[in-house]
């Protein structure tokens, strides 16, 4: 048993990579290749057992599975919605594992924080060399690779917006924005969520400091600090209002992302149905990538009320304060990468998962 679950948290170290890709031309993640496995544990481990909190997730397997067969009538992008199912199954799965191999999961996730501290490191160093394409050695990603994507620098050499593991860095911040969260519960846990704040700090994301204020605005208790990230979260938010085209020439294009959007919320209104158009991929230029485009596109606005009643349900049942620090990460996860099928949200379920009836809280108050 031990030596499955262990199986599965290797998988999830390459998130970029794909074994199936480079064998067969097939793009999926390593993780879906241990479903067929967690499906037999499940099935015949005797104390495998679902309670309330995993019904959420089995009706988004349950609506995702009938959406297999809206695409195959309409011709859409099926590979895209299996890709969705089979990842809300896996969830499904892996959220008790979480709970049965909870040593497990608090040992890979410190090892999963210290293997991407020791990439960046190496990351930093292959950029100041000029090695640039070995740099991105842990990413086959086909779109990638097709525009010969290259780590930037993050305002002046030798400071780069390093990806870790992940595919880019604003996804990198996603996952280090709920490593922070998670080992900022424990006391015990303290480096490490010092570490991930190192690391969100120097990694010249957008999504890093919005989330960085976000939190010290709604968790840091002193008022000081409190004042300087509203001030600075209003005075961002003028500035991208006021001044939006002085700051697109002085970033060289930097900040365009985050008006492309904003922009997307409005700009496929008109055309979605209650029940979708079918799902799109970003480099199509159809969507962008926050959870409005890609959900109403892909499943209508009926099918989004749906998926968020389903998720709201399923932050309700964990039993835990602690969740509240989760949910900054996840909004701000919504606005800059919007698809459910990245590792980030399962990582953030699997928090949730652990948290959830846990025996001892060790919650420290923020100063």
């Amino acid at each position: 048993m031990n030596s499955l679950f262990r199986l599965y948290f290797i998988s999830l170290f390459l998130p970029a990579f794909s074994v199936l890709f480079l064998l067969i031309g097939l793009n999926v993640q390593n993780r879906i290749m241990w479903l067929p496995l967690g499906i037999i544990f499940f099935l015949i481990y005797k104390h495998c057992t679902c309670s309330k909190v995993d019904l959420p997730i089995l009706f988004l397997c349950s609506f995702f599975f009938i959406y297999c067969f809206v695409a195959v009538e309409h011709s859409w992008n099926v590979p895209m919605y299996v890709g969705y199912f089979l990842t809300f199954l896996l969830l499904f799965v892996t959220n008790i594992v979480i709970r049965d191999c909870r040593d497990g999961f608090l040992l890979f996730f410190k090892r999963f924080l210290l293997v991407n501290f020791a990439y960046v490191i190496f990351q930093l160093i292959c950029l100041n060399l000029g090695f640039d394409e070995l740099a991105m050695i842990h990413s086959n990603l086909p779109a990638q690779k097709a525009a010969e994507y290259t780590i930037p620098i993050f305002l002046v050499k030798p400071f780069y917006r390093y990806t870790g593991l992940f595919n880019e860095s604003s996804p990198f911040a996603f996952y280090l924005s709920i490593s922070f969260c998670f080992f900022g519960v424990f006391e015990e846990c303290k480096r490490y969520k010092y570490l991930s704040l190192f690391l969100l700090l120097f990694s010249g994301a957008k999504f890093a400091y919005l989330f960085l204020l976000l939190h010290a605005f709604f968790f840091i208790k002193s008022k000081v600090v409190k004042l300087f990230a509203l001030l600075t979260l209003i005075s961002s938010f003028l500035l991208f209002i006021y001044y939006a085209d002085d700051l697109i020439l002085m970033t060289n294009g930097e900040v365009a992302s985050i008006f492309a959007r904003f922009n997307s919320f409005g700009n496929y209104s008109s055309d979605i149905n209650y029940w979708g158009l079918g799902l799109q991929e970003s480099s199509e230029g159809k969507v962008s990538l926050d959870f409005f485009s890609i959900l109403t596109f892909g499943f209508g606005y009926c099918g989004l009320v749906f998926i968020f009643i389903c998720l709201f349900s399923f932050y309700h049942l964990i039993q835990n304060r602690d969740k509240n620090y989760f949910c900054i990460p996840f909004f701000c996860g919504l606005m800059s990468s919007g698809s459910f099928l990245i590792l980030q949200y399962s990582l953030l379920s699997y928090c949730l998962m652990y948290l959830h009836n846990n025996p001892i809280n060790n919650t420290i108050e923020y100063e």
